[in-house]
């Protein structure tokens, strides 16, 4: 599961995917959620709204907040 997710990552963010790890990465271990997890949010994030967004968003806490926000407002 691990395995998928990250080769999902690697496949949708391409040459970006070390700097969108890094960042989930460093949110995970300041939340202590696993890094996997908050990848996988970010790639469903990517893939209603752009891989490009979450590339350029370097606060991935803001990028998850307002995610939840669109998904509330929906």
């Amino acid at each position: 599961m691990d395995l998928e997710i990250i080769n999902k990552a690697q496949e949708l963010f391409g040459d970006s995917y070390s700097i969108v790890e890094e960042r989930a990465n460093e949110y995970a271990n300041a939340t202590e959620n696993r890094m996997v997890d908050v990848l996988n949010v970010l790639i469903n994030i990517a893939q209603r709204r752009g891989p490009e967004l979450v590339i350029g968003e370097s606060n991935v806490r803001a990028l998850i907040n307002e995610e939840a926000l669109h998904q509330l407002i929906k």
